[in-house]
């Protein structure tokens, strides 16, 4: 099915990437829904902001028949959240997500596996962070004129226009990085992840949040799991 995407990443000058992103919508289906998930967990999870106004972050059915091993609570509900979509910023603009990727995750060495129309965006300075925002505005043809560029100085990532008219933008722009308290929990492994989850390293996270707009933030940040045995 045809589709237009924007994959994205930072990337700095020690040939070291954080995880890459994709945007997409399908055409030729007569639905103008968008679609975000990470790389990395695009099997498993992924961010629908469909044309109804019902918008949520799920996992997918597939993945998870396939994973679950005995009774678990994603068996009955694998909607991690659910949230209408959100009244315009202003006349006919509306914001959708935020992603934010820290300096610090800038981690995973690039390779030729990675997809090459991956867009790199260079990394912001230690202790800053890009935040990437996508936004849905009514019909532009005039694509140099993107959302935030003068009132932010946004830069553009990239946009595609989705069957009804309207268009997506990705836009990017530094930021402070985020202080976030530290957390501990119960983790929760699929069976795919037992195998390599035995001892003690680093992985990658995506935590949700909510902005007071309403809208969401997806954040990457690096994770210390550790699994006794």
């Amino acid at each position: 099915m045809p589709e237009s995407a924007i994959r994205f990443g930072l990337q700095n000058n020690a040939n070291r990437r954080s995880s890459i992103w994709k945007c997409w919508t399908n055409s030729g289906k007569g639905k103008n829904d968008v679609y975000v998930t990470n790389r990395a967990i695009g099997k498993a999870m992924k961010v629908s902001l469909h044309e109804s106004g019902s918008w949520h972050i799920a996992f997918d059915s597939h993945f998870l028949n396939k994973e679950i091993e005995g009774e678990s609570r994603f068996k009955s509900n694998r909607f991690v959240d659910k949230w209408p979509r959100p009244p315009e910023i202003s006349k006919g603009c509306m914001l959708a997500l935020r992603i934010i990727i820290p300096e610090d995750v800038i981690t995973i060495p690039i390779t030729d596996r990675d997809p090459l129309s991956t867009i790199w965006i260079s990394s912001p300075p230690p202790g800053k962070a890009i935040e990437i925002v996508l936004l849905f505005t009514t019909p532009c043809p005039d694509v140099s004129n993107w959302p935030g560029r003068d009132s932010m100085k946004a830069q553009l990532l990239g946009s595609f226009q989705v069957e009804s008219g309207y268009r997506v933008w990705l836009v990017y722009y530094t930021i402070d990085k985020p202080t976030m308290d530290a957390r501990k929990g119960t983790v929760t492994l699929f069976k795919s992840g037992k195998a390599i989850a035995q001892q003690k390293r680093i992985y990658r996270a995506i935590i949700l949040s909510q902005a007071p707009d309403g809208s969401r933030i997806l954040y990457e940040c690096n994770s210390e799991i550790s699994i006794n045995t």
